[in-house]
């Protein structure tokens, strides 16, 4: 579904994407503190975890034409790749110190 999106669409989810990525990133990195990435680097890894998600989504056996299925989607491939990238860092800080 998100494959299908015209230039417009894309445009208008990548200003979206990019707006509340910030918003939620900045969020994120008064959660995290020193563990966290800063704001806008949370805000790059969950911009590219929802596209990891969205576009991951077109590849499996699993077909959504509910654009409110694919937002749970997007969002959760966001925070789980948020995630990873927290969870990475903490346990090479922990083998370096």
């Amino acid at each position: 579904m998100i494959t299908d999106l015209t230039t417009q669409g894309w445009l208008f989810i990548g200003f979206f994407l990019a707006a509340g990525g910030f918003f939620i990133g900045s969020a994120m990195d008064g959660v995290l503190g020193v563990d966290g990435f800063g704001p806008l680097g949370n805000m790059s890894l969950l911009v590219a975890g929802s596209l990891v998600g969205g576009i991951g989504i077109e590849y499996t056996a699993y077909k959504t034409n509910d654009p409110t299925v694919l937002a749970v989607i997007m969002v959760s491939g966001a925070f789980v790749l948020l995630g990873l990238f927290v969870i990475t860092k903490l346990g090479l800080n922990k083998l370096g110190a």
